[in-house]
């Protein structure tokens, strides 16, 4: 494998990773390469092979995030509709420890049903502005924004 390859990989790496900013070029070269100066980039790399691998690169970022969402939303999923999972509890009585296998069980949550079925449906509540001509109407207009 040659240094540009190399170099790729380590951009490829830095870029589609979700907890690092997308940083420009020249944050690139320095800091992920390790170049002295920031337009060296252009000496190993053309304008379109950056561009290809920024594209790459956002594209692995993009799965990346839905694979996590996909954990969110089946997270919530279980907690909404309650669920069971196998365990074992240990317990000490007169200095005889005992293993017994057991069957945890996690009731269904009300909030958390609301919260799948609004990012589901795209319920998802929008911020409400208030605007307030003098002290008298705001217990009016607070009784119309909040719920019942």
């Amino acid at each position: 494998m040659n240094k540009k390859e190399i170099n790729k990989i380590k951009i490829l790496e830095f870029l589609s990773n979700p907890d690092n900013d997308f940083a420009n070029r020249s944050v690139l070269a320095v800091t992920v390469l390790g170049y002295k100066h920031k337009r060296t980039i252009y000496r190993h790399f053309t304008v379109d092979e950056l561009n290809a691998i920024e594209n790459e690169a956002l594209q692995e970022r993009k799965v990346r995030s839905s694979r996590q969402r996909a954990y969110i939303y089946n997270a919530l999923y279980k907690r909404a509709i309650g669920y069971s999972h196998p365990d074992v509890h240990i317990s000490n009585f007169q200095g005889v420890i005992t293993i017994t296998d057991i069957i945890k069980h996690y009731p269904p949550e009300t909030q958390a049903a609301r919260e799948y079925l609004d990012r589901i449906e795209g319920k998802v509540p929008e911020n409400k502005e208030v605007t307030i001509d003098n002290e008298t109407d705001i217990l009016k207009q607070l009784a119309e924004i909040l719920p019942d």
